[in-house]
Parts: C-alpha cells; sequence; structure tokens
C-alpha cells in the first residue's frame, strides 16, 4: 500500500492510476481493517477464531428465518425475497453477507475519512469485470434463496437501487458471495488520519458530498435533526439537500422549488443546475433541461455528467449530431463511460451511420459484457446493414441476460422474417406477447409473418388484436387490409386502406393496397389513381409500378404497360421471376 494521501487531489490521482473496469470502492476508516462482511466479523468476534462455510451460511439462515417469524419479510405492502430482506437488516444496522460498496470513488473517501481521527483510514477499489471472479445480480436472481449464492467460488455484484433513499444517494452497491475478500483481489489507498477532517470540508464544498446527503432517509433525517444538533435557517446547501431528497422522492415539482432556492442564495454552485436539469428532464421540459446543463458546464467544463445528461436530451428533442458532440465530450473527459458509447451508439444508428453505431456497441460491451440493451441495439443496427444473422446473435445474447426482454423477441422474429423462417418468426412474436401481452408492434409483426405463409385469416385475427390495443396505429390498418385482400374480401380492404390514409396521409402501402383491392373490384382507373399517388410518395415503389402496368394493361394502354414493368424490374429484378 502506498503513502496516505492528504487530500482530495491525491486520491483523485490515484483513481486515475488504477487498472479493471467497473470498478467500485469502499471506504473503511481504520486502515487496518479487512475487507469482510458484517456477519463474517460478528462470528469471528464471537467465536474467536474466522467462520468455516457451513458456519457462515447456517448463520444466514437463521437470521432469516428469525427475521421472517417475526414478521419482517413482509415490508412496504410486498414479500421480500431472501436478498431484499437481507439489503433491509443490513441498512438497519444487522449483520448480514453483504459488504458495502460504492461506485464513487469520492463518496468512499468520505466514509473513509467520517471518523476516528487519530487513526489512518483506506479506501479499497476492486475491478468487478472478470466473469470468472464476479456475477451479476439479475431480477431473475432475487428470488433465490442466499445459500445459491454463498461460497460458489465466485462474488456477487448487486446494485438494489429501488429500495432506499440512502443506497441511491450513497451509489450503493452490495458485494457478497464470500465472508471475506482478500488482498490479492484489491487495489488499496491509505488516508492520513489527521487530515480527514480537511478531506471531508473538501468534499462537501467542492462535491457537495455530505452526511445529510448521503444519508438522505427517514434515520438519516431523524438523527440530523436531534436535541444535540445546532439549528440554523436554510443554506443554499440546505436547499440542495431538501431538493436532493424530493427528487429521489420522484417529487420533482418540489425538487425544483427547492433548487431554485438554493441558486438563489448562491448562482455559483453546479450542484442545484444540473440536478433541476435532470428534474427538468423527467417532467418533459428538455429546453429547460439544457439550459441548466449549459449553466453547469459554464461554472464546471470539466464536469462529464452535464455533458451526458445534455446529450439525452438533445437526442429526445432530435438533435442528433449535437447529443453525438455531447456524448464525444463526456467520452474524452472519461474514457470508461459505458452509457455514453451506448447513446452515442443510438444516435449514430437513428442517423443511419449503423458501422459506427456498431463500434461504439462494441466498446460499450467491451466494458460491461452484461449490457443487455447494447447487445439488443448492436442487433439492430446489424439487421439495417443486412446482416440478419448477426442480428440474431446479439437477441439471442441478450435474451440470454433477460429471458423477459420483449422488445428482443419482437426484434429477433423481425430478423427471421427477412431470412424466410416464418414459423421461427411466429415463435418468438408468441415469446414477446407472453411478456407484454399489449405489444402492437408483435401482433402486427406476427400478423405479417401469418399472411406470407397463406394463412389470412390468422393475419386478420392478429391485425385486429393490434387494433384493439392501439387504434391509432396506421400500419395495421395497412396490413390488415392486405390480408382481407389477399382473402377475397376487398371490401374490408379498401376500409382499412381509408382508415390507416385517415391517419396516415403519407402511407404509399395503403395507397399500393387500395390499388389492388380496387383493381380486383374491377375499378382499374381508380387502382391508376391510388398506384400514382403511391409513386409520388415512394418513387422506388416497384409493386406499385408492376401493379399499375397491370391496371393499363387491362385498359389496352399496352405502351403505358410495358413502360410500368420496365421501372417495376430496374428496381426489383426478382419480379421478373415472379
Amino acid at each position: 500500500m502506498s503513502e496516505p494521501i492528504k487530500s482530495v487531489e491525491e486520491f483523485i490521482a490515484w483513481t486515475k492510476q488504477l487498472e479493471g473496469i467497473l470498478l467500485v470502492y469502499r471506504g473503511m476508516t481504520n486502515a487496518a481493517w479487512e475487507v469482510e462482511s458484517s456477519a463474517h466479523l460478528r462470528i469471528k468476534e464471537s467465536q474467536g477464531t474466522p467462520p468455516p462455510p457451513p458456519v457462515f451460511q447456517n448463520y444466514m439462515k437463521q437470521l432469516l428465518n428469525s427475521a421472517g417469524l417475526r414478521g419482517f419479510r413482509e415490508r412496504q405492502g410486498k414479500s421480500h425475497s431472501d436478498l431484499e430482506l437481507l439489503a433491509e437488516l443490513q441498512h438497519n444496522g444487522a449483520a448480514t453477507c453483504l459488504i458495502d460498496f460504492t461506485t464513487n470513488a469520492l463518496i468512499a473517501l468520505w466514509f473513509a475519512c467520517r471518523e476516528k481521527p487519530q487513526e489512518a483510514g483506506k479506501v479499497v477499489a476492486m475491478a468487478t469485470d472478470s466473469s470468472e471472479r464476479f456475477a451479476i445480480v439479475g431480477y431473475q436472481d432475487l428470488g433465490k434463496a442466499i445459500e445459491e449464492f454463498l461460497d460458489k467460488g465466485k462474488l456477487w455484484k448487486w446494485e438494489p437501487s429501488h429500495l432506499s433513499n440512502r443506497i441511491v444517494a450513497q451509489q450503493s452497491v452490495f458485494v457478497f458471495g464470500e465472508g471475506k475478500i482478500g488482498e490479492r483481489h484489491y487495489k488499496a489507498i491509505k488516508v492520513n488520519g489527521s487530515s480527514k477532517e480537511k478531506i471531508r470540508e473538501e468534499l462537501k464544498e467542492r462535491f457537495g458530498i455530505a452526511e445529510q446527503y448521503l444519508f438522505s432517509d427517514f434515520t438519516g433525517f431523524a438523527l440530523s435533526n436531534a436535541y444535540d444538533r445546532p439549528y440554523s435557517d436554510y443554506t443554499a446547501e440546505d436547499y440542495f439537500y431538501l431538493g436532493v431528497t424530493f427528487h429521489q422522492q420522484g417529487d420533482y415539482k418540489r425538487a425544483i422549488d427547492s433548487y431554485d432556492q438554493s441558486i438563489a442564495l448562491d448562482p455559483q454552485n453546479v450542484g442545484p443546475y444540473y440536478n433541476r436539469g435532470i428534474a427538468k428532464h423527467v417532467l418533459g421540459d428538455y429546453q429547460g433541461a439544457i439550459a441548466d446543463f449549459d449553466k453547469a458546464l459554464a461554472l464546471d467544463p470539466q464536469n462529464v455528467g452535464p455533458y451526458y445528461n445534455r446529450g439525452i436530451a438533445k437526442h429526445v428533442l432530435g438533435d442528433y449530431q449535437g447529443a453525438i458532440a455531447d456524448f464525444d465530450k463526456a467520452l474524452a473527459l472519461d474514457p470508461q463511460y459505458v452509457e455514453a458509447y451506448h447513446n452515442r451508439g443510438i444516435a449514430k444508428h437513428v442517423l443511419g451511420d449503423h458501422r459506427s453505431a456498431i463500434a461504439d456497441f462494441d466498446k460499450a460491451l467491451e466494458l460491461n459484457p452484461q449490457y443487455v440493451e447494447a447487445y439488443y441495439n448492436r442487433g439492430r443496427a446489424k439487421r439495417n446493414l443486412g446482416d440478419p444473422q448477426g442480428a440474431i446473435a446479439d437477441y439471442d445474447q441478450a435474451l440470454a441476460f433477460n429471458p423477459q426482454l420483449a422488445k428482443a423477441y419482437n426484434s429477433r422474429g423481425r430478423a427471421k422474417h427477412i431470412l424466410g423462417d416464418y414459423l421461427g418468426a411466429i415463435a418468438d412474436y408468441d415469446r414477446a406477447i407472453e411478456c407484454n401481452p399489449q405489444y402492437v408492434e408483435a401482433y402486427n409483426n406476427r400478423g405479417s409473418a401469418k399472411n406470407e405463409l397463406g394463412d389470412h385469416q390468422g393475419a386478420v385475427a392478429d391485425y385486429d388484436r393490434a387494433v384493439e390495443c392501439n387504434p391509432q396505429y396506421a400500419e395495421v390498418y395497412t396490413n390488415r387490409g392486405a390480408a382481407k385482400r389477399a382473402s377475397g374480401d376487398y371490401p374490408g380492404a379498401i376500409a382499412d386502406c381509408n382508415q390507416a390514409l385517415a391517419l396516415d396521409p403519407q402511407d404509399f402501402g395503403a395507397y399500393t393496397n387500395r390499388g389492388n383491392a380496387k383493381n380486383e373490384l374491377g375499378d382499374p382507373q381508380g387502382a391508376i389513381a391510388d398506384y400514382n399517388k403511391a409513386i409520388e410518395l415512394n418513387p422506388q415503389d416497384a409493386i406499385a409500378y408492376y401493379n399499375r402496368g397491370i391496371a393499363k394493361h387491362d385498359l389496352g394502354d399496352v405502351v403505358g404497360a410495358k413502360e410500368d414493368f420496365a421501372k417495376a424490374f430496374a428496381i426489383n429484378p426478382s419480379l421478373k421471376k415472379d
């Protein structure tokens, strides 16, 4: 372990030298302490020796059983799993197998300096990217019994952000699986004991990291208002922390009011502008959010967060180039920012730069191999590049991590559809609908696959269900019209195309389908008028040219028919085979 640090700057310099990715940190007020769970420590202190795995596991079972018998498993109207109950117990002071870490190095430094000024503290940093050493607790793991996690040769990382305000504020991560983590698995830096108070003050002034922020839950609030705590009028800092508390509770309007008060008292503090921008974004005020992020960056141009969140707001407003520019700046400041790579990839994908988007998704997955959304979005980009097989491989990977991701089943179904595997596509649409019975696109896509297989009635039934879920979805009416025409219901096909065009007058497919139905009903002139409109909206609509040629031929316009057939074959040579 290197020489003890005496300032925040020395600590930041140390963090920049760390190797590995997905780092988590733990601050300890005594540098001599081991990195062990409170349960491990409790048993060791009681029995005088470190507990072997069977004793450790038995302790955890007894703790959970005792809590359950006292009715503590029922919390806030729901029955908690072993992990959720352990998090509640840990939060309230019980000795459990969970070891507290944080994803924020500066918060870990604050905890290392929290007390014991006569003793050196330390901060532990541990990389969690090794799949051999670490596993992520996903939603599918929450219901497992605790013994399924303990002493299996792995450490588990869990971010239970939904459990309490304190967990959110402290950016907490629980690491567990072994009672004690050996020194070979982490790096550590000592903190000079006499420098602790100075470092805490610096963390408070520069970064807003202080007790009232980190302990913003009910218990922390009560203790901060005890009889022996001094009272004074609210300062800018007080209003800021009040805003943070409202923010964490989802009361964004009150949060904004509190940030306003903080800014009025101290217009040079970055934190209230940044947080107010995030609250405005949640409420849909994207322009207001951008204005606040602009102000935050004017005060602190090296702050990564405002660049990233301003990029998100610009993306929502359709300014994809502006979003990419902000993500670029965020990544220049923090090349390990996984979400910035991912969201930059999404913006590039929207702009049609699929290859560059894939490169960004690749980088995000290099940094976090379990990033489900990155697999999903890389699959979409590959499909748009004409690589449906590669897309399917990515959707497979996303579903391996999250078997309930409905949109991945739907997108995998579309990729199989492109490959002509209509039965496989239908099976995926079935799964998507099982996960989300209101999934309009899945019903629509399943209808299209059934239509390809000649099951026109089954297709119409799926389109009917899609219309029930969303009567304003123009594409469904267009597709249902095509299925009705294929089954001989020409008036029904025309009615559906009329409805589609009422919702979306630019739907060239609806004009083509309505023209087809009119032609079947012996109205070639009406059909030609619809084909003309379809071609006006989409000059590459080979089917519209081809069918207009048929209608012209039926009217005796052989020359016009030949011209249309020639245009259709030039756009889509495969039509000659048909």
